[in-house]
């Protein structure tokens, strides 16, 4: 699905900037509140301190899937030194979805399709951060057919890469369900007219309109799809 380019006033990019923040700030609160009451240990310290010379087969970096003892089991990537459950991950990918599909639907009418809303990333072979000139072994393109997919997908890499156990990606996204809806009621009440004014409404520029040289803020959707993408490959919570 192809996107036409749309030209968002400055306006509507804050109002989907305040939103986003401020709801991002209270899922952080709330899942953190959550990780020092419950108090969990990562899946690294099972690992390594229960069992240690117990023989185990997991992927390993640089080397691939390889039998090691359970003392030298390292997650894919650094785990942070705070409590494990629930997963502020899962919580944050609840809070986003949300907020994208609500504050885009409301800002983008007629135009924005929660249900297709198409993400796409390409990795080229050998770009990882973490095996550079290794991973992935071919050009790798990854394709999400909207949010609720993408979500999903980002959650449970939480659990492929070490970083959680199974109850924690639940866990989060249960805790902080209903957030960014929150956040969107919000920041959409400081407009003052929900149904926004005529002036306020999408300016849709004609097919062969010269948008390269406007000074609004010229936006796709999905080019807004790739930010968040890119927010996420930042996430280790």
């Amino acid at each position: 699905l192809e996107f036409r380019r749309v030209l968002i006033p400055f306006e509507k990019l804050a109002l989907l900037t305040l939103t986003y923040t401020s709801s991002e700030y209270d899922g952080v609160l709330t899942v953190w509140n959550e990780k020092v009451r419950h108090n969990k240990i990562r899946p690294t310290t099972v690992a390594q301190r229960l069992s240690p010379l117990e023989s185990t087969t997991t992927y390993v970096v640089g080397q691939g899937v390889s039998a090691i003892t359970r003392g030298d089991f390292l997650p894919y990537i650094r785990t942070m030194p705070h409590a494990e459950y629930p997963s502020g991950s899962s919580c944050l990918f609840e809070v986003v979805e949300e907020l994208i599909n609500e504050q885009l639907s409301f800002l983008l009418p007629g135009i924005f399709d929660p249900e297709d809303f198409v993400i796409v990333a390409q990795f080229p072979a050998g770009s990882s951060k973490v095996e550079p000139g290794m991973t992935p072994k071919d050009d790798l393109v990854l394709q999400f057919k909207n949010l609720a997919e993408f979500t999903t997908a980002g959650s449970e890499s939480r659990l492929d890469g070490g970083m959680h156990f199974r109850a924690s990606v639940p866990a989060g996204k249960e805790l902080c369900n209903g957030i960014g809806s929150t956040g969107v009621a919000w920041a959409q009440n400081l407009v003052g007219n929900v149904a926004m004014d005529e002036e306020f409404k999408m300016l849709m520029p004609e097919k062969d309109s010269d948008m390269e040289d406007s000074t609004s803020s010229a936006v796709s959707v999905r080019m807004m799809g790739l930010a968040v993408t890119l927010f996420f490959a930042f996430l280790n919570l």
